[in-house]
């Protein structure tokens, strides 16, 4: 891994949705989670209530968001790096393990 610009290799772990941080500097206004993608024929099965009886957005937000199993780069940051070591993120590769303090992965690469 180079000094200059380290990177973690990570992949998303079950229903932990880990907010992509580096998209609130960019696009506040839009939401992005670490090997997420937005899937609109995921939440089928919620029917929209009226509103008194709709559901927080929080409990519908797995729902929509399907988890790719897909290796993601995301930049060696201190909030990163404790997503890794808390279980939220998977370590794919032993770079990433051993700078997280993590379990690496490897049936997964």
């Amino acid at each position: 891994m180079r000094k200059d610009k380290q990177v973690l290799r990570v992949r998303a772990v079950g229903d932990v949705m880990v907010q992509d941080y580096r998209s609130m500097v960019n696009k506040p206004s839009i939401t992005r989670y670490v090997g997420r993608r937005y899937d609109p024929q995921a939440h089928n099965e919620w029917k929209v209530m009226p509103a008194e009886n709709r559901p927080l957005a929080s409990e519908i937000l797995p729902i929509i968001f399907v988890n790719t199993q897909q290796v993601v780069e995301v930049p060696a940051t201190k909030e990163f790096i404790a997503e890794v070591r808390e279980g939220n993120l998977e370590a794919v590769d032993e770079d990433t393990a051993i700078l997280c303090g993590a379990p690496v992965f490897y049936h997964l690469v």
